[in-house]
């Protein structure tokens, strides 16, 4: 179940066709010290999330690239981590069109 901006997508490859990534944005101060140890504050976690499609047709690809296209859109996804469907706002990374794209949740 994957819906971006609202209109659903093709069953992403199974299985792991949806890997979502956590990502840890640090502070500005972050870094090692002279002794080497890690300092700093976790600002965010944000879910990237990797989708991999089986093979398209070409008016499904046309219609990926229509709601990726933009700078930002709505993702509504099953988040494994609360078992809920979520609805987070993306950015496209890149993307190629043997059904791979790379999103970033802002």
């Amino acid at each position: 179940m994957l819906w971006i901006d609202g209109v659903k997508m093709p069953t992403p490859k199974q299985p792991g066709g949806i890997v979502i990534m956590k990502e840890k944005i640090w502070s500005k101060n972050a870094g090692r010290a002279a002794n080497g140890v890690m300092v700093g504050d976790i600002v965010a976690i944000k879910n990237k999330l990797q989708i991999t499609w089986p093979p398209l047709s070409p008016d499904q690809v046309i219609a990926i690239d229509a709601v990726i296209s933009k700078a930002f859109f709505a993702v509504k996804y099953l988040d494994p981590s609360s078992n809920t469907l979520v609805t987070r706002i993306f950015y496209a990374g890149d993307s190629d069109v043997f059904g791979l794209l790379l999103c970033h949740w802002i």
